[in-house]
């Protein structure tokens, strides 16, 4: 198997890293899965340290890989406030396999999801919807999404072969908005009232095909 490291994308802002439990736990949870080495503890302090320098005025998405035997590389970049209201968004012809387990997982064996990603952006979008072979929507190359239908918060189950986001499992466990799971078709996203983007670094944001 070609090698691959763990990844956490996380939001600096307000003096700390937004829902940094969330993303250790899913950390270390694919760590397990994958039999790497990873100290928490210690990527705590490392984050920490690394986060010492930032203007508490501003906001960092900050990239953390995490490799087999528990070497850490961290970047960080300020955030440029977007004045776009909407997000800009279309399908990938490609299909995603549900029973594919790096799904589940974030990692940087995502060839797929960054190959459409780039091919996608020059073309001025901001993301790229996938489907399963069962031709149900799964995500977006970096977001989950949600549904507004009838008055209902709908987001793809992770069964469909979703990335359990951490913002995701946010708004799922805080009832900040009634999000429920369901299986959704291209047809129901295309029909929709509203349809959202959602990860720890955009939060929610309103898109349009």
């Amino acid at each position: 198997m070609k090698e691959f490291s763990l990844i956490e994308t996380m939001l600096w802002e307000n003096g700390g890293f937004f829902l940094m439990d969330l993303h250790m736990a899913r950390l270390m949870k694919s760590a397990n899965h994958f039999s790497f080495r990873c100290d928490i503890d210690n990527i705590r302090r490392v984050l920490q340290d690394h986060s010492s320098s930032f203007n508490p005025s501003l906001k960092y998405k900050t990239r953390l890989v995490v490799g087999f035997s528990g070497n850490t590389d961290i970047r960080s970049q300020k955030i440029v406030p977007d004045t776009n209201s909407l997000l800009r968004i279309t399908f990938s012809q490609k299909k995603t396999d549900r029973h594919d387990s790096f799904l589940s997982h974030k990692t940087t064996r995502r060839e797929l999801y960054d190959m459409e990603l780039a091919s996608y952006r020059e073309k001025g979008y901001f993301d790229i919807l996938f489907t399963n072979k069962e031709d149900e929507v799964t995500e977006g190359a970096i977001t989950n999404i949600i549904i507004q239908k009838d008055g209902r918060y709908l987001t793809p189950p992770l069964s469909s072969g979703v990335l359990p986001g951490t913002y995701r499992e946010y708004l799922i466990k805080s009832g900040e908005i009634p999000l429920e799971e369901s299986i959704l078709l291209r047809e129901d996203i295309l029909r929709a009232e509203k349809v959202f983007l959602i990860n720890s670094v955009i939060k929610l944001r309103e898109a349009c095909f």
